[in-house]
């Protein structure tokens, strides 16, 4: 799992546990089975972005894309 993967995740876990709600209210409210979240949080396997959008959309955040800044290289 990459480390952007990983930083969406802890965003997430960190959400729904601010929102109160525990894997399993989390899983019913947007469809998903409660193990499927619980794999997702731990990173047994990158989650695919349905998955992901489904999680996410219940508590009230969705994913999106931004430009990355190139940085300036300098020549010694």
């Amino acid at each position: 799992m990459s480390e952007i993967e990983k930083e969406v995740i802890r965003a997430m876990v960190k959400i729904r546990e601010e929102q109160g709600l525990s894997q399993a209210e989390l899983a019913e409210i947007c469809q998903l089975k409660q193990p499927a979240i619980a794999r997702m949080e731990r990173g047994v396997h990158s989650p695919q972005i349905g998955s992901l959008l489904r999680a996410l959309a219940p508590l009230g955040y969705t994913l999106q894309i931004v430009a990355i800044e190139k940085q300036a290289s300098f020549d010694g």
